[in-house]
């Protein structure tokens, strides 16, 4: 019987009959030349298109099979090792340079400008408040910042713009990482730039309606509890629509995004928030001898911290996203991935 007759024992796998798509990925072409064997059998070989090396082109049906052997691994097991194949700790520490530098001086700045520029208003109580401090590590922080009041004269075009411009290699960080995590072809450089900017706006609006709903109704008898739940709504959204800011395609198979959109909110806003308040006053009293140098040095290691959970965000968010996405979409948004999470994997951490 020859190779291409057509009988009722088909026996090709789902992926080689998916539609009219060959096994080279292109619609409409053959997926592979016929050539006879030593033996005289048939022997599939793969079209080569212009301007390709040989075998350089990945076609569906290996893409689909790779995409399948990464759904069968455990959430956690893909999540590292997507965190490990994207440089998940090199980016981490980018991101939290350029937390230290750009987000942190802005909410200082906001809270102060919330307070009205009162003399009577100190920085440190924001930092006081949100991880509940007390005691000499809460005197260290109130000492370490000034008032409100002497911020007044950075509440300027000139001032804001001083902060503002350390966000430009944050916002193409933050994009260049999010289209690693995803498997997505990276925008070109302007797109980078205005979409990372604009996934900044929208994280500092999140950031502050956040603490806004978080210290509502303290003084009430159920203790703001109901308010602090409902400030993780904010969050919830913002990683949700991080893919669609950021990554080609992103807003593909929306159903699905509520997944990264939930992850996301569990890993930023209850884990680090409660990490935070419990970690945080830690470290500050290991380097409280040190003064204002020891809270720096604290917000910089915390930074830190905030910087790779944004990373295993995008990666927990992408894994998530393509586990529950239709797979011949996954498949068509993604790039080739001819190196895949397992390789890069071994490469990157060889001992684990």
């Amino acid at each position: 019987m020859s190779a291409g007759s057509n009988t009722d024992g088909d026996r090709r796998s789902p992926c080689a009959k998916l539609g009219a798509v060959g096994d080279d990925g292109h619609l409409g072409e053959p997926a592979a030349r016929d050539s006879g064997g030593p033996r005289g059998d048939v022997v599939r070989q793969p079209v080569e298109h212009p301007g390709e090396q040989p075998g350089e082109h990945v076609g569906v049906t290996e893409r689909l099979d790779s995409l399948e052997r990464r759904r069968s691994l455990g959430f956690y097991v893909a999540t590292t090792r997507r965190f490990f194949a994207i440089d998940g700790l090199d980016h981490g520490g980018l991101l939290a340079i350029e937390f230290f530098t750009t987000v942190i001086p802005l909410v200082i700045i906001g809270f102060s400008w919330f307070r009205g520029f009162a003399a009577n208003g100190n920085v440190g109580e924001m930092f006081i408040r949100q991880l509940d401090l007390d005691g000499q590590a809460a005197q260290t922080v109130r000492d370490t910042f000034g008032t409100a009041a002497q911020l007044k004269s950075v509440w300027t075009l000139a001032g804001l713009a001083g902060f503002m411009v350390w966000g430009i290699p944050m916002s193409i960080t933050v994009s260049r990482m999010f289209a690693l995590a995803w498997r997505r072809e990276q925008w070109p450089i302007v797109a980078r730039l205005w979409r990372g900017t604009a996934w900044f706006v929208v994280y500092l609006v999140t950031m502050f309606s956040s603490q806004r709903l978080g210290v509502m109704g303290q003084g009430a008898w159920h203790g703001g509890w109901p308010f602090r739940l409902l400030s993780l709504g904010p969050s919830f959204v913002f990683w949700a629509v991080s893919p669609v800011i950021l990554v080609r395609n992103g807003g593909r198979a929306p159903r699905q995004l509520l997944q990264a959109g939930f992850v996301g909110m569990v890993i930023d806003a209850a884990v680090l928030r409660f990490g935070a308040s419990l970690f945080f006053p830690a470290l500050l009293r290991g380097w409280q001898g040190f003064g204002p140098i020891g809270v720096a040095m604290t917000l910089m290691t915390w930074s830190g911290v905030i910087g790779v959970g944004w990373v295993v965000s995008a990666c927990a968010g992408a894994v998530l996203w393509e586990r529950s996405a239709p797979a011949q979409l996954v498949v068509d948004t993604q790039t080739d991935g001819r190196d895949d999470d397992e390789v890069t994997f071994r490469r990157a951490a060889p001992g684990l």
